[in-house]
């Protein structure tokens, strides 16, 4: 997933915490917030104070931010009732989206439970039609297609081959559904960019001729497939 998207129009804009938002592809409730990062950036906050760094959008009166949900959280421990935020009215749902992953990324690295919220993210973003993946290659395996829709505010996603994905397959044959995705762990990895180059994949191999100890290796880029469905816990036939 790219975005060309620049920050133009942007000012910093002190805003009422209880007027912001989180990221709409932000799984806070199945993947919450850590307790032990709060409490170490409230007790930063009081002592340096709250930096303006976090981007937002407004939304139907309310300013949802980008990232930093943690920074905001620990603002209300820290007693604020309003921070400083870089207000960007022109954000679309993928800048906001890319700007999550990214910030997830750097701050915790591999961590399973960030990389499947940012996975969940993308399936329900794409499910509504607000966000979007390559399509899924015609050849494909059946048993590699996996089915997702947006049904009652919840996200529901369907393994390959389980009845009720046939159910539903058979039934997108004859009607059209909105809110339904159709993709694969490598439609997800690439336009996640955890898809592995060939210039890694030499590398290893090189190191492997060498037999240089894996302590002393480059750390792998996430593998297509198999690491990105170890990623998704909450790849089940019903999601609630």
């Amino acid at each position: 997933m790219k975005t060309t998207e620049t920050l133009k129009n942007t000012k910093v804009q002190l805003v009422p915490i209880a007027d912001i938002r989180p990221n709409p592809f932000r799984y806070i409730t199945d993947y919450p917030l850590s307790e032990t990062k709060i409490v170490e950036l409230a007790e930063s906050i009081q002592d340096t104070g709250f930096w303006t760094n976090v981007c937002a959008r407004p939304v139907n009166g309310h300013y949802e931010i980008a990232y930093g949900h943690h920074r905001i959280e620990a603002a209300k421990r820290a007693n604020l009732k309003e921070v400083p935020l870089v207000i960007d009215p022109d954000m679309s749902d993928e800048r906001a989206f890319a700007m999550m992953k990214r910030e997830n990324s750097e701050a915790y690295g591999t961590s399973s439970g960030a990389d499947a919220g940012v996975i969940a993210g993308l399936i329900s973003g794409c499910a509504e039609g607000r966000l979007t993946v390559d399509k899924v290659h015609p050849k494909s395996p059946p048993h590699t297609v996996y089915l997702a829709m947006k049904r009652n505010g919840k996200l529901w996603i369907y393994p390959p081959n389980s009845e009720e994905f046939r159910t539903w397959m058979s039934s997108l044959q004859t009607t059209t559904w909105d809110n339904v995705l159709l993709f694969t762990t490598y439609t997800l990895a690439k336009n996640l960019g955890w898809t592995r180059s060939n210039a890694s994949r030499n590398e290893d191999e090189a190191a492997s001729t060498r037999q240089v100890p894996p302590c002393h290796r480059r750390p792998r880029r996430r593998a297509v497939g198999s690491l990105v469905v170890a990623r998704v816990p909450f790849m089940s036939p019903v999601r609630a």
